[in-house]
């Protein structure tokens, strides 16, 4: 009984998916996320083939400036946000941050890992903040029912 009450909950969870439109916007923010997990995987296995005993030093040093590059930019994001297309913010944080981290297999220096470790992050804030407010405004404009927008809404905080 409790079994068949959980599962009609979590099924209930899943059925703003049927949204075609919210399904892949969803789906492509999940992709974005899960490429960002590896970005921090392959980083610290290149601060390992730097050196075993600096290893640490290296990546505790990147996840330094990537707090201080959110600290530093996160504000401007949303002013940015306001006074251009959302859209266009978006793509080219994507691109840039893609064409950064396809210089990583390039990096022979330590300095060479923070600066791309730094602009990545950069771009990534300005990203995050306008695609958690182009995501709300598109949930709210364009898919929501009003009995889904809480769920849609939640979908995406959990991601």
């Amino acid at each position: 009984m409790a079994a068949d009450r959980i599962l009609g909950l979590f099924s209930k969870s899943f059925l703003v998916l049927k949204n075609r439109v919210f399904a892949v916007l969803y789906f492509a923010e999940s992709v974005s996320l899960l490429g960002d997990a590896f970005t921090w995987v392959g980083l610290a296995l290149l601060s390992y083939q730097f050196g075993r005993e600096k290893s640490a030093i290296i990546l505790a040093t990147a996840l330094t400036l990537r707090v201080t590059a959110f600290i530093i930019f996160s504000p401007f994001a949303g002013v940015l946000a306001d006074r251009m297309s959302r859209k266009t913010i978006l793509y080219t944080t994507h691109f840039t941050r893609m064409a950064i981290v396809a210089c990583l297999p390039f990096v022979n220096q330590e300095w060479q890992i923070y600066a791309l470790v730094f602009l990545l992050n950069v771009f990534n804030a300005l990203r995050r903040l306008t695609g958690r407010l182009f995501h709300r405004w598109w949930i709210i404009q364009i898919i929501a029912r009003r009995w889904a927008y809480p769920q849609q809404l939640f979908k995406f905080q959990v991601s």
